[in-house]
C-alpha cells in the first residue's frame, strides 16, 4: 500500500510523485510510472509492455506501388494521438484510386489513430476509392479485433496480398 507523505514543502520527487525522470509506460490500457527518482512510485509490470520512450519517431513515407493509381503510405513508429492529425492531412492531401497503408512497423496504436483508420474506410467507401492496411503487427490486430472493426477494415498480411487483391475486381472497399 502506498501511503503519500503529508505535502508541506517537499519536492515532487520526496512526496513520492513522479519527476521528468520518470518512465511512463503502457500496459494495454494501464499507464505505469516507472519512476528512478521515487522509491514509492517502482511499479513494474513485465507481460506485454510498450515502452513508449523508447519506441522510434512516428514517420510517414509515400511511394508509388505496382499496381496502376496505387500509392502506398508506410508508418513506422508509435501511431497515437500526438500522429493523427498528420496522417489526417496526409490522406486529405492525397486521393489516389488504391491508398495503402503500411503498418508493418506500427508497434503500437491508441484509440486515436485507430478512429483514423476507420475515417480513411470510411472516406473511401464514399468516394469509391479502394484502401488496404498491410503488415498488422498481432499487437494491432487484437486492437482491430477487440474494438469490433476486424471484420470492417481491409487488412492483408502483405503488401503482395493485398496487390493480388486490390488487382482484382472483387477489391473494392
Amino acid at each position: 500500500m502506498l501511503v503519500a507523505p503529508a505535502l508541506g514543502s517537499q519536492s515532487e520527487a520526496e512526496r513520492g510523485l513522479p519527476t521528468a525522470k520518470s518512465r511512463l509506460r503502457v500496459c494495454n490500457s494501464i499507464v505505469i510510472i516507472d519512476s528512478t527518482d521515487s522509491p514509492a512510485i517502482n511499479c513494474r509490470f513485465v507481460w506485454n509492455v510498450v515502452d513508449c520512450l523508447n519506441m522510434a519517431d512516428f514517420k510517414m513515407v509515400w511511394s508509388d506501388g505496382s499496381l496502376a493509381g496505387e500509392r502506398i503510405l508506410k508508418l513506422s513508429g508509435p501511431f497515437t494521438l500526438s500522429t493523427v492529425f498528420d496522417f489526417q492531412d496526409a490522406m486529405r492531401a492525397n486521393h489516389p484510386p488504391i491508398t495503402i497503408v503500411d503498418l508493418t512497423d506500427v508497434p503500437y496504436m491508441d484509440s486515436a489513430a485507430l478512429g483514423s483508420l476507420m475515417g480513411l474506410h470510411v472516406s473511401c467507401q464514399q468516394h469509391e476509392r479502394r484502401y488496404a492496411l498491410v503488415g498488422p503487427s498481432d499487437r494491432l490486430r487484437t486492437v482491430f479485433r477487440v474494438s469490433g472493426v476486424a471484420n470492417i477494415l481491409v487488412i492483408y498480411d502483405s503488401l503482395a496480398e493485398a496487390d493480388a487483391a486490390l488487382g482484382g475486381k472483387a477489391a473494392s472497399a
